[in-house]
């Protein structure tokens, strides 16, 4: 049995809890605040890759290796992570403690007692690794400027290569390119969207990303002609007799696909799932469509996010889309990005989508 000692154990508690007491006040405000369970769910991914509290030399990667595209993305997993890991160890130590005092024979209470040191220790290293994840610096920016996907974009009198590209696509691609076509999102499109016939419609229901109390689209339905290119691609993925059907498409398995489709330059440089999105919101501008159902179709909460998308010059217009419908109240305050709730429950999807809607 290994010789583990009260004082070890009371100094690694005494080290975690002066370490979380120090340097937890100093953080951002906002970056301890609750989250989503989609976003805790995307925290303890990073967490489970980067984060080891058995080693309490490095704590694991880390901030190693990571871009500056998804560095505060991961700053803020790691910081969650560590604090959660550091406060559920403590509380695992108290409980082995207890369970230490109360022991009846002397291998029940030195087992006791070296599970409790273990999850101080785990403690410790997991306070630690919040200081070292909170000093980290972001990397330099890129000697060249990201390529803008907006300006990637094909010239609309090229003829629509997203219609050429789903013509000589692979079975299996054909799904997911329908999605993109929409302007789905791939982290969407890896979550799951569903497409079904509806009254003569194809239906397509997006669980947005990006959401927050006042920010993104936690549903929306869009709902196509099948007169039109797009509407006949996602029309071919529906269920039949009225069922729904899922496409869902890993986003590492999407890059993969476009990374091919350049390099046989079959796509020109630039180009990537998320140029499709850039290209469907172009698209909405070009056939004029309304500034709020562009936002909702895109699964914004404001209509000044499509600004960064693409131009009316750069849309070919006829995407068919006839209605849109979202759970979040669209803000239209151009100047000051005034908040507004979401939709009242009158409003909600439930009812709202029991029929087809007239056109835009």
């Amino acid at each position: 049995m290994a010789n583990t000692t009260k004082e070890e154990l009371y100094e690694a508690v005494k080290e975690a809890r002066k370490v979380l007491n120090k340097h937890l006040p100093s953080l951002r405000p906002g970056e301890r605040d609750g989250v989503s369970l989609k976003t805790a769910r995307d925290y303890a991914k990073v967490g489970r890759a980067r984060l080891d509290i058995d080693d309490p030399d490095r704590a694991g990667r880390l901030m190693s290796g990571v871009t500056r595209q998804s560095w505060h993305k991961v700053r803020a997993a790691l910081l969650h992570e560590a604090e959660r890991h550091a406060r559920e160890q403590l509380r695992l130590c108290d409980a082995l403690q207890r369970a230490w005092r109360g022991a009846g024979t002397e291998e029940e209470k030195q087992d006791a007692l070296k599970l409790a040191t273990q999850a101080a220790s785990r403690a410790r290293t997991a306070a630690y690794a919040l200081v070292w994840v909170s000093q980290e610096e972001p990397p330099p920016d890129r000697s060249e400027p990201k390529a803008s996907k907006r300006r990637s974009l094909p010239p609309a009198k090229d003829g629509d290569w997203r219609a050429q590209l789903y013509e000589t696509a692979t079975l299996t691609r054909k799904p997911s390119l329908a999605a993109l076509w929409a302007g789905v999102r791939p982290a969407e499109l890896e979550s799951g969207v569903w497409v079904e016939m509806r009254q003569g419609q194809v239906v397509l229901t997006v669980f947005g990303a990006k959401v927050g109390p006042h920010s993104g689209q936690e549903v929306r339905k869009l709902f196509f002609s099948v007169e039109t290119p797009l509407g006949r691609a996602l029309s071919e993925h529906a269920g039949p007799g009225g069922r729904r059907r899922v496409i869902t498409r890993k986003a590492t398995r999407l890059n993969k696909d476009f990374q091919k489709l350049r390099n046989a330059r079959v796509l020109k440089k630039g180009i990537s799932p998320y140029s499709l999105r850039h290209a469907f919101c172009a698209d909405l501008k070009a056939e004029g469509t309304d500034p709020e159902d562009i936002a909702r179709a895109m699964g914004h909460a404001s209509a000044r996010s499509q600004g960064h998308y693409g131009s009316v010059k750069q849309g070919r217009g006829g995407t068919g889309l006839e209605y849109v419908e979202g759970t979040q109240a669209v803000r239209t305050d151009w100047n000051r990005g005034s908040k507004s709730g979401p939709v009242s429950s009158s409003e909600k999807l439930g009812d709202a989508f029991q029929e087809s809607r007239p056109g835009l």
